[in-house]
């Protein structure tokens, strides 16, 4: 039996917090060693949920105490690509938080490093059951030619959110936060690098509070997305095409409804359709809420395909370059 990956944590933060330690929680396959955090009481309050991890101010002092496989880098974007670069200079495998940066010629630098096939990056959405089936689905032809993809994400911010997050310049704001998500889903997706991508923002108390962006892929689709930190959560993606549409929604556990044109979707034999799909999958939804819901689970994926990645086993499912296609999109859209 292999013996478990050693993974640093840095960054102590609520993405640390609230998502990956949840999400490595039940794997054993992962030990976390260490957690770093310039912030001592943040990074000892966390080191204490994790037995045997020691807490550090810095990734440098965590590397010299400790055996170490792996580094997870959860900091706010503009640290992110001298920790990156630190860990694989030590040799580790680095698992980093999106976006990849904020500044590109960073991000173009990095993808010259040796090593850069060692970087997973974090668009933890790829991993998605959801995702994962629609993927399938377009990659089986079950709309015939995507005609347009559609996305709305909108996540609340807590008003005592880190100060960093409020600001576009440091990494905040709808447009980095979540709609380089879906610049990485479409391309993900529709198989297709982006481009004249055009965004309208709303800014009041923050940076791009809510923004709209449009575009097209290389191959002519076009897409557009509404993402807001003010809105009601959604999280809602819609794949059009000449014979059928496929909608997710990725805050139902049954969200993924594939359609096919001529089909009346309000009739009674389609919703009844729609409720025995519901039936079938209910046991797929619990277990998925006794794990901590789909969107948890996500990240546990993402952590399982690292440990391949790590172990040589496959190569990463989305790599630096991913990172800077993503952060591209974002710079054009500005």
């Amino acid at each position: 039996m292999n013996e478990p990956i050693r993974v640093v944590l840095v960054g102590a933060g609520v993405v640390a917090e609230k998502k990956h330690l949840p999400a490595l929680r039940p794997l054993s396959e992962f030990q976390i060693v260490a957690l770093a955090d310039p912030d001592a009481e943040r990074r000892s309050l966390l080191a204490d949920r994790c037995e045997g991890a020691i807490a550090k101010a810095t990734l440098e002092d965590c590397l010299e105490a400790v055996e170490v496989d792996a580094v997870a880098v959860l900091t706010p974007p503009s640290t992110h690509i001298p920790l990156v670069r630190q860990a694989l200079q030590a040799g580790k495998y680095v698992l980093v938080e999106k976006p990849l940066c904020l500044d590109l010629e960073q991000a173009q630098s990095l993808l010259h490093h040796p090593d850069v096939s060692r970087v997973l990056m974090g668009f933890h959405l790829r991993h998605h059951r959801l995702i994962e089936r629609a993927r399938e689905l377009l990659g089986q032809g079950a709309v015939g030619q995507v005609q347009g993809f559609r996305g709305a994400w909108c996540a609340p911010r807590p008003p005592d959110q880190s100060d960093w997050k409020n600001q576009r310049i440091h990494g905040g704001g709808a447009q980095i936060e979540l709609a380089v998500h879906f610049y990485d889903l479409t391309r993900h997706l529709l198989r297709s690098e982006l481009q004249g991508i055009q965004a309208y923002s709303l800014s009041a108390e923050r940076d791009d509070e809510t923004t709209a962006v449009v575009g097209r892929t290389a191959s002519g689709v076009p897409f557009s997305g509404t993402f807001s930190e003010r809105a009601s959560h959604q999280m809602e993606f819609e794949i059009y095409g000449s014979r059928g549409r496929i909608k997710i929604d990725c805050l139902r556990f049954d969200g993924l409804e594939l359609t096919h044109w001529g089909e009346d979707t309000g009739s009674v034999g389609s919703r009844l359709r729609r409720i025995l799909q519901t039936v079938r999958e209910l046991p797929i939804g619990i277990r998925s809420y006794r794990e901590g819901g789909d969107y948890i689970v996500s990240y546990r994926r993402q952590w399982q395909h690292f440990h391949k990645v790590v172990r040589g086993d496959a190569p990463p499912l989305c790599t630096a370059a991913d990172g800077l296609a993503a952060l591209l999109a974002v710079k054009e859209s500005f």
